[in-house]
């Protein structure tokens, strides 16, 4: 299982745009709320699909978490 914040530091794992912006995406939820961009987080959303149904994302733990 990958650690989240190898995977988020893993440059090889940039495959294509979207993977990019995912990334990015995780990468300003796991900053303290203190240095959070706001307005990067409302106006960017993220969704994922999952057993046939979509779903957004609306937080990132800075504890980790797998993307196994």
């Amino acid at each position: 299982m990958t650690h989240i914040d190898d995977w988020l530091d893993d440059e090889l794992n940039v495959t294509s745009d979207v993977i990019v912006k995912v990334k990015e995406w995780f990468e300003h939820y796991r900053k303290p709320a203190a240095y959070k961009d706001w307005d990067y987080i409302h106006g960017n959303k993220l969704l994922c699909d999952y057993n046939g149904l979509r779903y957004r994302c609306i937080g990132c733990s800075r504890m980790g978490g797998s993307t196994a």
